[in-house]
């Protein structure tokens, strides 16, 4: 995942140089402001999954 994100910024700077900055700026302030509430949607869902995954299995 990490060289996944890291090879679209790459890319992004040989297509478009002047833009890219601005981008990567744009979406670290929207994951600064939102990270938190994005990681605990998320260990939640993760959480139910697997509850729901060993009941299935009992």
């Amino acid at each position: 995942m990490q060289q996944l994100l890291l090879g679209l910024l790459l890319l992004g700077y040989v297509v478009a140089p002047e833009w890219t900055p601005g981008a990567v700026a744009r979406s670290c302030d929207w994951l600064a402001r939102r990270g938190r509430r994005i990681a605990v949607i998320m260990l939640t869902v993760l959480g139910i999954v697997l509850v729901v995954r060993g009941l299935i299995t009992l």
